[in-house]
This record gives structure tokens, C-alpha cells and sequence, in this order.
């Protein structure tokens, strides 16, 4: 009887245990997902949104929030030109909304954003595209809103 109960306690540990090896390769197998140029749009317009419902009327906090994400996507490794173009109109539009001057951080942004365009071929249509409201989107309005109402300000 005592090797009986021994040999089903074997054959329990070894039933018990072949599932689970396979499911642990399953675990250590890489993610494989590629962001595209539209995904990191958004992802970036999405930071830049966050960072302004959390810091409404508090410009310098905004800033310093936008500050904190770009940080943080430089130490992951996952900050893209895409990413920053997101983030950069859409700070600006906050900047906009909340009539703060547009001088110091904003110009800078605004510069970068001019030259990620310019050197990704991206327009605010795609932002747009990005961000899903392509239907909804003004680019006139967007062009107000980053470069502001300036002659000879349009992009």
C-alpha cells in the first residue's frame, strides 16, 4: 500500500507540474508590438492632456508636469519625435485655452514642434488622424491655437 500512495503522489507532482512548465514559457516569451507613427501621437497628446486636467489653472505645474513626462519617456527609451509632436500641440492648445503668455517654455515648444513636422512630414491633419478626430479637426483653428494669431504665422 505504501508504494502505491508513493506512486500516486509521484504521478500527482508530475501532472500537477507539466502544466505549469508550459505555461512559464509562455511568461518569458517577448511582447512584440511596434508603436506606429499615429499610436505615438496620441500617446504623446494624451500625456499633454493629462498633465493639464491635473494642473488647470496652475501653469507652472503644467510645465513641470510636461517637463516630468519627457524625463520619463528619455529614461524608458521611448521618447520619439512622434511622441513629443503630440505633446507639444497639445500643450500648446492648453497654453491657448488658458491664455498664458505665449513666451519662454511655450516658444520652445512651438520651435520643436515647427521642426518635428518639418523634418517627420507631419501636418496637424495627421495629429488629427492621430489623435481620432479627423472629421471634427480644424487645422486653421489648431495653427490658432500653437502659433497663436501672429501675421505670417501660419504653418
Amino acid at each position: 500500500m505504501r508504494k502505491y500512495l508513493a506512486g500516486v503522489g509521484l504521478a500527482t507532482a508530475v501532472t500537477l507540474s507539466a502544466p505549469s512548465l508550459a505555461q512559464s514559457s509562455k511568461l518569458n516569451a517577448p511582447i512584440s508590438r511596434q508603436p506606429t507613427v499615429g499610436s505615438e501621437i496620441d500617446r504623446g497628446q494624451d500625456a499633454a492632456f493629462d498633465c493639464g486636467l491635473h494642473n488647470l489653472t496652475n501653469f507652472a505645474a503644467f510645465v513641470t508636469c510636461l517637463n516630468d513626462v519627457i524625463t520619463v519617456n528619455q529614461q524608458k527609451s521611448t521618447l520619439s519625435q512622434p511622441f513629443q509632436f503630440g505633446l507639444y500641440v497639445r500643450a500648446l492648445q492648453h497654453s491657448y485655452v488658458q491664455q498664458a503668455a505665449l513666451e519662454g517654455n511655450t516658444a520652445i515648444w512651438r520651435d520643436s514642434m515647427v521642426k518635428i513636422m518639418k523634418s517627420n512630414k507631419l501636418s496637424f491633419k495627421d495629429f488629427c488622424e492621430a489623435v481620432g478626430a479627423a472629421g471634427k479637426c480644424e487645422a486653421a483653428k489648431i495653427n490658432e491655437q500653437t502659433y497663436g494669431s501672429a501675421p505670417g504665422a501660419q504653418h
